[in-house]
């Protein structure tokens, strides 16, 4: 019997070490903890969208941080310049914060991103797996000016809206009027 018990204690310190070297590296690399279930955050990258000026683009991903699988819908979507004819991407809006009504306020005033993807499907999400909203150079859209926070939200199905942590606009294009091309 004694084997038993030191062997469930070596599984349980086992477990909290292993979730204690997530939770560390997740605080490493986004600079907050992550709760317990299904989460957001934004992944930023230097990339060259050909708008210039602006060299980041931004990636929400959504990840399974549960001890269980979650589903979510997710959006097949075609990338004419991909050699993959369809990614799948979790539907997402990008939100402005307005200092006025301390509001985030949906970009796509008149769009309701978490309906408007034509072919949704459900999939999994286990433990620690995530699913990517799509690249996107949010401070190439004409209604960000440098200093201003935006964030996305995501919409993983019949549930609430999960939104990233704010990012601060530090960029805008050098060209104005420039029209471009987002990978969404």
């Amino acid at each position: 019997m004694r084997s038993a018990k030191k062997a469930a204690l070596v599984l349980v310190s086992f477990l909290s070490l292993a979730c204690s070297m997530l939770e560390v590296g997740h605080v490493l690399r986004f600079g907050h903890l992550a709760p317990l279930g299904l989460h957001a955050d934004v992944i930023v990258r230097k990339a060259d969208y050909g708008i210039p000026g602006i060299s980041k683009v931004y990636e929400p991903r959504v990840t399974n941080f549960g001890l269980a699988p979650e589903t979510v819908m997710v959006c097949e979507v075609r990338e004419d310049w991909d050699s993959i004819p369809y990614v799948s991407e979790i539907a997402n809006s990008i939100e402005k914060w307005d200092p006025n009504s301390n509001k985030w306020e949906n970009i796509f005033r008149d769009v309701d991103k978490s309906s408007s993807c034509p072919h949704a499907t459900a999939t999994r999400l286990w433990p620690l797996q995530s699913v990517s909203g799509g690249e996107v150079a949010v401070a190439g859209y004409d209604i960000f000016a440098i200093g201003d926070k935006a964030r996305s939200a995501v919409f993983p199905g019949n549930r609430k809206a999960i939104a990233t942590t704010p990012i601060l606009i530090d960029e805008h294009p050098t060209v104005a009027g420039v029209p471009f091309r987002v990978r969404h």
